[in-house]
């Protein structure tokens, strides 16, 4: 995510941003916007309290979140647990 952040010129990253093999997530989950300018940190911490947050209440346990957001289920234990969400 910080990588497209980076790379990508236009406020949005849309599905033609993302490496070829992450084309399998569902367009509604593609877009992202940014209405400001904020440190590249906060600006990643903010997408992933959102994706967290919308995941939580998606799939409500922690593997199922894990296997959506294609991380190891320890990683959304400790990110959930650092967020308090």
């Amino acid at each position: 995510m910080e990588r497209l952040i980076v790379i990508t010129d236009q406020d949005v990253i849309e599905a033609h941003h993302l490496p070829e093999m992450l084309h399998y997530v569902q367009p509604s989950a593609t877009k992202v916007s940014v209405t400001d300018i904020l440190p590249l940190k906060s600006a990643v911490e903010l997408l992933e309290r959102q994706l967290l947050g919308m995941a939580k209440e998606k799939y409500g346990t922690t593997t199922k979140m894990a296997e959506a957001l294609g991380v190891d289920q320890s990683t959304i234990s400790r990110k959930l647990g650092r967020w308090k969400l």
